[in-house]
């Protein structure tokens, strides 16, 4: 009420943000009148970014390229359950009890390795959207091409079919492993100065 938004939309993450993820946060920018991010701070499996390296990489992210009183930047206490779709649904319930009308449901949510299907998450949590009280927001998987020169996913790109050579996608966990072996992410993966706000914390979750 106070910033006199009528829709604000959810960005539920364990890790910080990578390039992939700021596409969507500003797709989401510009259809919505506020961002909430909120990653979890609660217990993680080993090899996770601990709670200060992803609260770091936002700060800077949010202070940095992000337009004033839009984004708000939160946390939420609760343990990774690796639960999935499951999961998802309660990411979902929890983000309408802070206020949210919507929230993003991204590829493999709240999953771990490969054993969910990748779009699991969005499919059962748009089943129960009516019950739920929360709208959901999905995206086509972001992905970055070499050719277009950006970060777009199929729905914006046609070199996924006729060149996927080209195509390089995005995630947390090739990201963790060069971190952990002191090689940064290219550009065009992770912005070099959210890389420094991480590298200024301990990173990950002891094994």
């Amino acid at each position: 009420k106070e910033k006199k938004w009528n829709t604000v939309a959810a960005f539920h993450t364990r890790n910080p943000p990578h390039c992939a993820h700021e596409w969507l946060q500003r797709m989401v920018l510009e259809s919505y009148d506020g961002l909430l991010i909120q990653p979890i701070l609660g217990q993680k499996k080993p090899g996770d970014f601990l709670p200060m390296a992803v609260i770091n990489g936002y700060k800077l992210l949010i202070s940095k390229y992000y337009p004033r009183n839009r984004v708000i930047l939160s946390a939420l206490t609760t343990s990774g359950r690796y639960a999935g779709p499951r999961e998802a649904l309660f990411h979902a319930l929890v983000r309408r009890n802070y206020g949210c009308t919507h929230i993003i449901i991204g590829r493999d949510h709240a999953g771990v390795n490969n054993y969910y299907d990748i779009y699991d998450s969005q499919n059962l949590c748009t089943k129960y959207e009516d019950e739920l009280g929360i709208k959901i927001i999905k995206y086509k998987e972001p992905y970055y091409c070499s050719i277009c020169n950006t970060i777009t996913n199929k729905s914006a790109c046609r070199h996924v079919s006729s060149d996927p050579d080209s195509i390089e996608y995005i995630n947390s966990t090739k990201i963790r492993s060069l971190l952990a072996k002191g090689l940064r992410p290219p550009p065009y993966v992770m912005r070099p100065e959210v890389i420094e706000a991480i590298y200024s914390s301990n990173m990950f979750v002891p094994g």
